[in-house]
C-alpha cells in the first residue's frame, strides 16, 4: 500500500538551490518504495507545476491551517537547505509549530540534510531543542550545524547536500533555449554572486559591501572575458540575484557580449553548469553542482556554509573579506590542475555514496520499517 509522504521546505520561491533538493529527495525516494507525496511549500503552484506533485502553502504564520493536509500523511519530511536559522525573529516559533501540528495529527517528523544557524537570539536554542525532541530522526548537512544541533540536545548525524545525489548531464549538453546566445561548451565561465544582509542581527556578512563584491567580481570577469572565456552571470534566485548580476556587469570595464540568464529548472541549470569552463560563485548550490560536474570552482565564502560545503568536497575556497583579483585568479588555475579535479571527483564520488546509503535509511522509515 502507497505510504503518503510530505515534505517541507523553501520550494516554489524561485531559487534553484531548494528545487535541487526536492528534485533530488523525490527522486531518490521514488526509486526506493512505493511513496505518494504532497510538498508544503511557498508557492504550491510552482512546486506542482515544476514537480507533478500536489502541494500546499506552508505557513509559518498560522501552521495549524496546515493540520486538515497533514491528517492522511503517514510521515512528514523537512528537507534539506538553510531552514533553521533566526534571520527573521519568529523562524524558530514557527518551525516548533509546525513540528506540534505534526505531532498533533499524528505524523512522524524527519530531518533531513537541513542547514542549522546561525543562531543570534537568546531563545532560539530552547525553541529549536524543544523542535529536535519532536523529530524522530534528524540529519544535517554540515558541522557547524552538526555541533549546533548537538548543543541543543539533537541526536543529529551529518549527511551529504541532497542536490549531489542528482545526475551530471554531459558537458556538451547546453540547454536548447541557449543556442541563439552563442554559448559553446567549455566557452564561458559561469559568475553566480549572491546578496545578503549586512548590518544588524539578520547579518550574513559584516565585512566589505556589495560595491565591493561587485568590483571584484567584475575585475574577475574582465580577466577571463580577456583570456576567451565569456562571462554568464547566473542567477540562482530569479528573485534575488537579478541586483547583484546587474551590478557587477555594470561595474566591468567591458561588460559587451555578457549575459545574466536565470535558468528555470533544475535540469537546465545543471547542463549550463556542466558546459562552463570554470564557476565562480558564492551561491553554495552553484558551487555543489560545479562539483558534481567536475568543473573547476572559485568558491567565495560569505558564510560557513559556502566553506563547510566546499570542504567536505574537497575544494579549496577563499573568504569573500579577503578574497583578491590575484587570488580568485590563482585559485582557478589550481582548480583546474588534473590532479585537483581528481580529488575533488573522488570526494564527490565517497559523498554520494554515503547519500545513498542516508536515502536508504530514511526510506526504510518512512515505508514503516
Amino acid at each position: 500500500m502507497s505510504r503518503k509522504i510530505g515534505i517541507t521546505g523553501f520550494y516554489g520561491a524561485g531559487n534553484l538551490g531548494d528545487e535541487a533538493i526536492l528534485t533530488s529527495l523525490l527522486a531518490h525516494l521514488r526509486s526506493r518504495g512505493d511513496f505518494s507525496f504532497a510538498v508544503f511549500g511557498v508557492n504550491p503552484e510552482q512546486v506542482t507545476a515544476t514537480h507533478g506533485v500536489p502541494a500546499y502553502r506552508f505557513s509559518l504564520r498560522r501552521p495549524w491551517r496546515d493540520l486538515r493536509a497533514l491528517w492522511g500523511l503517514d510521515a512528514m519530511v523537512i528537507g534539506g537547505g538553510g531552514l533553521l536559522h533566526d534571520y527573521w525573529p519568529g523562524v524558530p516559533a514557527r518551525y516548533l509549530a509546525w513540528a506540534r501540528c505534526c505531532r498533533l495529527a499524528g505524523v512522524p517528523l524527519y530531518l533531513h540534510a537541513v542547514g542549522v544557524g546561525p543562531w543570534h537570539r537568546r531563545d532560539t536554542a530552547g525553541r529549536y531543542r524543544a523542535l529536535f525532541r519532536l523529530a524522530s530522526d534528524i540529519t544535517v548537512r554540515d558541522r557547524g550545524s552538526l555541533e549546533l544541533a548537538t548543543q541543543a540536545g539533537g541526536k543529529a548525524r551529518l549527511c551529504p547536500d541532497p542536490a549531489l545525489g542528482l545526475e551530471p548531464p554531459p558537458a556538451d549538453s547546453l540547454p536548447t533555449t541557449l543556442s541563439p546566445l552563442g554559448l559553446r561548451p567549455g566557452g564561458y565561465a559561469l559568475i553566480a554572486p549572491r546578496a545578503w544582509f549586512e548590518s544588524g542581527p539578520q547579518a550574513v556578512q559584516r565585512e566589505g559591501s556589495m560595491s565591493a563584491t561587485a568590483a571584484l567580481l567584475a575585475e574577475v570577469a574582465d580577466v577571463l572575458q580577456a583570456e576567451g572565456l565569456r562571462p554568464v552571470f547566473l542567477r540562482m534566485h530569479a528573485g534575488r540575484d537579478e541586483h547583484i548580476c546587474r551590478l557587477v556587469q555594470g561595474a566591468m570595464r567591458n561588460p559587451e557580449g555578457t549575459l545574466i540568464l536565470d535558468p528555470g529548472t533544475v535540469p537546465d541549470c545543471l547542463r549550463l553548469v556542466a558546459g562552463a569552463a570554470l564557476v565562480v560563485a558564492m551561491r553554495l548550490h552553484a558551487l555543489l553542482l560545479a562539483c558534481l560536474c567536475a568543473v573547476p570552482a572559485v568558491p567565495l565564502a560569505y558564510d560557513a556554509k559556502v566553506s563547510e560545503g566546499m570542504e567536505a568536497c574537497g575544494q579549496g575556497w577563499l573568504s569573500l573579506t579577503r578574497a583578491t583579483t590575484e587570488a580568485v585568479l590563482g585559485l582557478a588555475k589550481q582548480a583546474a590542475e588534473p590532479s585537483a579535479r581528481a580529488a575533488v571527483a573522488a570526494q564527490v564520488a565517497a559523498l554520494r555514496e554515503r547519500l545513498q546509503t542516508e536515502y536508504d535509511a530514511l526510506a526504510g522509515v518512512l515505508a514503516g520499517g
